[in-house]
């Protein structure tokens, strides 16, 4: 692996973890920011539900295009989206990627893009 594996903030930063290791480091994350969590896949969750795009070994796991929410998890009127600090940051370290991660970095920029060209109206 020639790459580095976290969570990708919404500005672009990259906390960095080993394999295996997303969800202890979403609880560490989660307790950094005073974010109330149970376990570290609630952790893993509630970082999700905030807008950070989790870069795993064989894909990338977001929830682009859900509701967002606060840290207490009440949900906002707008929808999480990605952002263009992440988007270069995928962008800038595709060509080191393995097959598996390009392709589910290539769905999730379909996807983004998609929401992009949708109107207000139809969003």
């Amino acid at each position: 692996m020639n790459y580095t594996i976290g969570f990708l903030k919404p500005d672009g930063t990259l906390i960095p973890c080993e394999s295996y290791e997303h969800t202890s480091k979403a609880f560490d994350i989660c307790m950094e920011l005073d974010i109330p969590c149970r376990f570290g896949t609630d952790a893993e969750d509630k970082l999700l539900d905030l807008g950070y795009v989790e870069v795993r070994d064989r894909d990338v796991i977001h929830h682009i295009g859900f509701y967002k929410e606060d840290k207490d998890g009440n949900l906002l009127d707008e929808i999480l989206h990605l952002t263009e600090e992440q988007r270069a940051y995928l962008t800038t370290h595709y060509e080191e990627y393995n097959d598996n991660l390009r392709e589910s970095v290539d769905k999730l920029m379909d996807k983004y893009d998609a929401y992009e060209h949708q109107t207000e109206y139809t969003r």
